[in-house]
C-alpha cells in the first residue's frame, strides 16, 4: 500500500488523507465497540513500553482514546499528549478517555511538535495510513529525546488475505488494502539510527458469525478505507452474495476468519 502512495503527487496525498480522516471519522462513534483486535494489538504493545521516568509520552493515532488512561497509569508522572489524524475521533477520546490530557489534531507525516521533546512516542496501527514509512519513523525519530523510546504496531503483507481471494470472485478492483513485507519493514527500521530492542511479526485472526457481520465490523473501524484505485460505484445485492459465497469455504468451526499480519517493534533512539 505504501509504495503505491509514494508514486502520488504531494496533491494526491494530501487529498488522500483527508479522505481517510473522513472514514475514521464516521467510524468514530462506533469505533470503540468494534475495535476488538485493534484494543489487543495495543495491549500488547503497551506491555513491551519500558519503565521509566518518562515527562513526555504521546500517542499518535490515538483514535478514539482507549490507550489515553493506560499510558497515564503506565507514566503517572508525564503530559500524555494524543494525536490523531481525526477530529472527530479526537472528540470522542475527550468524551471517554476522562482526562484532561492533551488531544492534536495532526498528521503522523508533519508532527506540531518540537524536536527532541517526547521521552515516548507509541504508535499501535495508525502508520499503515502514512505516506511513506521511512519519512513517518523520520518524524517520530524528530520529535523523541535522544535514548528515549518509540514503539510500533502496524500492518504485513498476507493481512486480509481470504477477503482478497473472495473479492475476486466478481472483479480484479482493490476492495483490501497491500502491506509491505515485514522484512521490509524490519530493514527500514535497520537502516534508521536506532537501536531495535525488540521485533515480532505475529498472526492475528478475528472471527464472524456471517460476512455481514464481518464487513460491518471493517466499515465501523475504519478498516474498510481502500487507498489508491479502487471500484466506483456500489454492489449489487448479487455480488455482495457473491463475494460472501466465495468466503464461505473459510469458515471453521469459530466462524468466518479475518486474518491480520500484525508487526511490533520497540526501537530506542
Amino acid at each position: 500500500m505504501q509504495e503505491a502512495k509514494n508514486n502520488s503527487t504531494p496533491f494526491e496525498q494530501r487529498h488522500e488523507k483527508l479522505k481517510i480522516a473522513d472514514t475514521f471519522s464516521r467510524a468514530a462513534p462506533s469505533y470503540a465497540g468494534e475495535a476488538l483486535l485493534q484494543k489487543d494489538v495495543a495491549r500488547t504493545l503497551m506491555d513491551w513500553l519500558p519503565l521509566c521516568d518518562a515527562q513526555r509520552v504521546i500517542d499518535l493515532g490515538c483514535g478514539s482514546g482507549v490507550q489515553l488512561p493506560d499510558l497515564q497509569q503506565r507514566y503517572e508522572s508525564a503530559t500524555i499528549i494524543g494525536i490523531d489524524l481525526s477530529t472527530d475521533m479526537l472528540r470522542q477520546a475527550q468524551i471517554s478517555s476522562h482526562t484532561a490530557q492533551p488531544l492534536i489534531a495532526a498528521d503522523i507525516d508533519c508532527l506540531p511538535l518540537p524536536s527532541r521533546s517526547c521521552d515516548i512516542v507509541f504508535s499501535s496501527l495508525a502508520v499503515q495510513w502514512c505516506n511513506n514509512f521511512q519519512h513517518a519513523l523520520s518524524e517520530m525519530r524528530r520529535v523523541t529525546r535522544k535514548g528515549g523510546y518509540i514503539a510500533l504496531s502496524t500492518m504485513a503483507n498476507g493481512s486480509l488475505e481470504e477477503l482478497r481471494h473472495a473479492w475476486r470472485s466478481i472483479d480484479h478492483y482493490a476492495h483490501a488494502n497491500q502491506y509491505p513485507d515485514a522484512a521490509d519493514h524490519y530493514l527500514a527500521l535497520a537502516r534508521a539510527d536506532v537501536d531495535i530492542v525488540r521485533f515480532a511479526h505475529v498472526a492475528e485472526t478475528c472471527y464472524f458469525a456471517s460476512f455481514k457481520e464481518l464487513l460491518m465490523n471493517l466499515k465501523r473501524t475504519g478498516v474498510n478505507y481502500v487507498t489508491g484505485k479502487r471500484r466506483i460505484g456500489l454492489l449489487t445485492a448479487a455480488q455482495l452474495k457473491a463475494v460472501g459465497a466465495a468466503y464461505e469455504p473459510f469458515r471453521t468451526a469459530q466462524g468466518l476468519p479475518l486474518r491480520f499480519q500484525v508487526i511490533y517493534s520497540l526501537i530506542r533512539v
